[in-house]
């Protein structure tokens, strides 16, 4: 019985037979080369060994100097053992020409550095450099200085000129290069000097210490925008001051948890501003009665804070006797709703262009740990450090005051938690449409017909926000409801 033969490799045929024909010398040489590390380094056979003839026993023919093709054979095959090519000044030129020619990109590189400290040597050598890409010689000219290339002697101009060209053109495409890099600098810088800076919360806990602030130019700004108030008002500073605390409180929570805060006094008409945890905030106000009366102490008014938060069936809710100064007012809540000791700081800043408005709370929880620092409230040194809003122009103002007030607090951006604060309303024109529907058909043709072709405008009394609905998107809506 036949023992059973070995089974057939899968590619009998992973050698490549080259042939080389040393036309100069008169003679030939047959090397065998594994196809894939060919394919790897000398990437112009890639273009005649494809996987279609990938089965086939293939030879292939070279005319080239044989010692030549021997050393490139041993470059590719001792490469992992840090061989090195034995390149010569006697050897250079044939070695480059073969190896850019057989797109052997790595010697290309190694020719180039031996080149590179013998430039004057090189050009002198009886070869013509014609065959040379412009590739190569810009390679060459950049590993040179313009004062080394002043410098060489080239009597016949065999590539001189060449490399001198192409070191023009790299130093021109460095200056444009460094040119439109400069250009891309000063317009980022531009637009982030038109585009508002976004404001922010920063929250933190030092030793025993609780912290919340605020920075607040944009959100103000667009506050006063929605609301027609000017920039620098005082009912524009009253807001943003209100709204300073309701949005650090708000900090205090979670997600879409949030704080109302309302304000009433025989000076303010009425104020109001809503906070989310996550950063939300909108507001109505409709101010001052006597604006010259803005900032003094008031009797007989009222503010009432509600939190809605996760869990609670109803909202908790805080009412004091309202002075009519944000920070005042909010330190009253603090000490009337609040269990923990806090202190309220809140300030303001009016320039022609903007108000910035700033907060700080201060709340002193019970140690966490035995080892952590433990500081009391009163001793913080606020006479020594006041709170003002003309010496914070940006959060990293926040917490350099911090770290001024607060004894070794060591207070920085990566140990505070950020949170970017905008003037944002949820209301939508879908949402109005859908509370037009629930009016029922009865109410919106008598709508329909009363403001005609004119259409109606509903407007958002959080954000003062109008969203149109013309005569024919109210027929819409109609035909929807009847067809319901």
């Amino acid at each position: 019985m036949p023992l059973p033969s070995a089974p057939a490799t899968p590619y009998p045929h992973r050698n490549v037979v080259i042939h080389v024909f040393d036309e100069y010398r008169k003679t030939t040489k047959d090397f065998v080369c594994q196809r894939d590390l060919l394919l790897t380094n000398m990437k112009y056979f890639q273009a005649y060994l494809t996987e279609a003839n990938e089965h086939d026993e293939i030879d292939i023919s070279v005319h080239c100097d044989v010692e030549i093709f021997e050393l490139l054979m041993e470059y590719m095959q001792q490469r992992d053992n840090e061989w090195r090519p034995r390149i010569t000044l006697e050897n250079i030129a044939s070695i480059l020409v073969s190896s850019e020619f057989l797109q052997m990109d790595d010697l290309v590189e190694e020719c180039v550095l031996f080149i590179s400290g013998r430039v004057q040597e090189f050009m002198l050598l009886r070869v013509d450099f014609g065959c040379l890409s412009d590739a190569t010689v810009a390679k060459i000219a950049n590993n040179c200085t313009p004062e080394q290339l002043q410098k060489l002697h080239d009597p016949k101009d065999k590539i001189l000129s060449k490399l001198r060209r192409k070191k023009v053109e790299a130093l021109v495409r460095t200056l444009q290069d460094d040119a439109q890099k400069e250009n891309d600098k000063l317009g980022c810088m531009e637009s982030m000097w038109k585009r508002p800076l976004r404001d922010v919360v920063l929250r933190c806990h030092v030793g025993n210490l609780r912290v919340s602030g605020v920075m607040a130019r944009t959100t103000v700004g667009e506050m006063s925008r929605r609301w027609g108030l000017p920039l620098a008002s005082e009912g524009t500073r009253l807001w943003g001051e209100y709204m300073a605390g309701t949005v650090m409180l708000s900090s205090f929570f979670k997600g879409e948890e949030r704080v109302k805060m309302m304000v009433k006094t025989p000076n303010i008409q009425e104020l109001y501003t809503e906070a989310m945890a996550v950063g939300e905030v909108r507001s109505f106000c409709s101010v001052y009665v006597d604006p010259t009366l803005a900032g003094a102490p008031e009797t007989g008014g009222h503010m009432h804070v509600s939190r809605i938060l996760y869990g609670q069936a109803k909202p908790y809710n805080t009412s004091i006797e309202a002075s009519g100064v944000p920070e005042l007012d909010w330190q009253r809540f603090f000490d009337v709703s609040e269990q923990v000791p806090t202190i309220v700081r809140i300030d303001s800043e009016a320039a022609e262009d903007h108000t910035r408005s700033c907060g700080l709370i201060f709340q002193k929880m019970p140690p966490a740990e035995p080892q952590e620092c433990h500081y009391e409230l009163e001793e913080l040194p606020f006479d020594k450090h006041p709170f003002a809003a003309t010496d914070l122009k940006q959060s990293t103002d926040l917490l350099q005051y911090l770290n001024e007030l607060i004894p070794n607090a060591d207070i920085s951006e990566k140990n505070c938690k950020r949170i970017p604060l905008d003037y944002y309303c949820r209301c939508s024109k879908d949402n109005y449409a859908q509370r037009l529907k629930e009016m029922g058909l009865r109410d919106l043709n008598q709508i329909a017909a009363d403001v005609g072709n004119a259409g109606v405008d509903l407007t958002c009394h959080f954000c003062n926000e109008a969203h149109h609905f013309s005569a024919g998107e109210l027929e819409g809506l109609i035909k929807s409801v009847s067809q319901a």
